[in-house]
């Protein structure tokens, strides 16, 4: 697999080159690099390094030339090359009997023939020898990945070529592969390498090297490994891809009724890990960028990228609450079921949504969301009506002239009662007689009546609570509590009246 002495002697140009020391098997010693060494030699000669030299100075001088070959064997290189310009000299018998205790090949070439030749030749050799070597791996990853196999074969590949543990990671860092002997507490430096091909990101190589080692050549990983690892994980995407379609298009289908009956569509759910015998609410959700308009929201990438992660989030915070979850998508709009648990349904849903919620702002947060909930029970319900209830409470909420981010089905009821008196102009001109003069006040004085009447009726009529959620003193509140009296010439101590009060403040604000 490497270069090799052996390899040096067959491929050179030189039929001149003669042998000092003894015949050797040099089929196991390897060339990584080619230097011109003289005297002194301080640090300057590498490991498995082919030296070539003139001996300057040693040829007169036994013991020169002994640390001359002594030098060259302690930094472990390959072998010697020795040419001298006076065709007559010839290297004593004592310096090859020493270079024979070594164990150091020693060559002479005659002097006609130039270093820079030889080691633009052996530069070449090596950088040959090392590509195929890497060649060989990208067939053999590629053969290992068509036949199926699994990342840790993979791995094991790579760790033959390089000699070091090596682990393979997905973008979230969760190892897919690895080397028995790959372990970050075993010391050593990690260099993770992104495996990555047109700049998307597939996940990580990561090589475990001994401390002040040298670490693989990253130009060559990229070219010739990291792209047959990359086909693991787009195979990976494509099968998650699959299953995400066949999931979104069952809950479309289950939430549309698109299914002949429904012992039918539970055992296609049953195939897909969904569980229709329990009880779910359905919730709709509508992300809408703060940034874009309509059009470019939902056939953009962007719109794509954002939908994935929100899909994310909903099946993370579903998992973290233990709620089974089934969702479907058509771009930025999202079909929900949510597993109603037997204890408490309503504070779980509740908990689910404020969490979902919190994580979508701090994520997202150049995107608003708007959210419609179907009623609550244990029952096992239909999905069908679950979904329209849902959906209709998201209408509502979309179309909420103030900032209401959240409708549930309950909500719509309330709504679609005010819509009626809404279009009864009798109503709406009594509303408007009875409430103008509170808006006048608030014009005039700065004080919000009408914002105090709408958080008393909110907070079901509580003194303490309405204050505190206006944060102000409590006699405060009960100045302008008199003052609406006053102004409206009705009683907040009348059921009736507060009744009034409500209707036509929710019709002349529809907060």
């Amino acid at each position: 697999m490497y270069y090799t002495l052996e390899n040096f002697l067959r491929d050179n140009v030189s039929p001149d080159i003669r042998l000092l020391t003894r015949a050797a098997d040099f089929s196991n010693v390897q060339i990584e690099s080619v230097s011109v060494q003289e005297l002194p030699l301080d640090n300057f000669v590498g490991k498995n390094e082919l030296v070539l030299s003139t001996a300057i100075g040693c040829d007169q001088k036994v013991s020169l030339f002994k640390e001359l070959i002594a030098g060259v064997k302690a930094a472990q290189a390959a072998a010697m090359i020795l040419t001298f310009k006076d065709p007559a000299y010839v290297v004593p018998d004592e310096v090859v009997d020493y270079a024979n205790e070594q164990e150091l090949p020693l060559f002479v070439i005659p002097w006609e023939y130039r270093f820079a030749e030889i080691q633009s030749c052996v530069i070449q050799k090596i950088q040959d020898k090392k590509l195929e070597v890497y060649q060989n791996l990208q067939t053999a990853l590629l053969n290992l990945y068509f036949d199926s196999q699994t990342l840790d074969r993979a791995a094991g590949l790579i760790d033959d070529l390089l000699g070091v543990p090596v682990a393979i990671e997905d973008t979230a860092h969760r190892t897919r592969g690895k080397t028995a002997d790959f372990s970050e507490d075993s010391g050593g430096q990690v260099q993770k390498i992104e495996i990555q091909i047109n700049h998307v990101l597939s996940g990580y190589l990561c090589v475990l090297t001994p401390e002040l080692a040298s670490l693989p050549e990253e130009k060559l990983l990229e070219k010739y490994i990291l792209f047959p690892l990359s086909l693991w994980f787009n195979r990976k995407s494509i099968e998650d891809m699959v299953e995400t379609r066949l999931k979104n298009d069952f809950v479309w289908n289950l939430a549309n009724q698109n299914y002949t009956s429904f012992e039918e569509i539970a055992r296609q759910g049953n195939q897909l890990h969904f569980d229709l015998t329990k009880p779910y609410t359905c919730i709709m959700l509508k992300a809408v960028s703060c940034t874009t308009t309509a059009s470019l929201q939902e056939y953009s990438n962007e719109a794509a990228s954002v939908a994935s992660k929100i899909e994310a989030i909903i099946l993370d915070q579903g998992k973290a609450q233990e709620l089974r979850v089934m969702l479907a998508d058509r771009s930025l709009q999202f079909i929900i079921y949510v597993e109603n648990p037997a204890a408490q349904p309503l504070d779980a849903i509740h908990l689910f949504l404020e969490a979902v919620q919190q994580r979508l702002q701090a994520a997202l947060a150049s995107y608003e969301f708007f959210w419609g909930i179907s009623e609550t029970s244990l029952k096992t319900s239909d999905f069908c009506r679950l979904y329209h209830n849902a959906a209709l409470a998201l209408q509502y909420c979309l179309n909420s002239k103030t900032k209401q981010y959240q409708f549930t089905y309950q909500d719509t009821q309330k709504a679609r009662i005010l819509s009626v008196l809404s279009n009864n102009d009798e109503i709406v001109e009594m509303a408007n007689e009875t409430l103008s003069r509170l808006q006048q006040y608030d014009v005039n004085s700065g004080i919000n009546l009408m914002g105090t009447l709408a958080k008393f009726i909110d907070c079901n009529y509580n003194i303490s609570l309405t204050a505190r959620e206006l944060h102000i003193h409590r006699q405060s509140l009960l100045y302008r509590l008199e003052k609406i009296e006053a102004l409206t010439e009705m009683s907040l101590s009348s059921h009736k009246d507060l009744f009034l009060l409500e209707v036509f403040s929710r019709i002349f604000s529809d907060y």
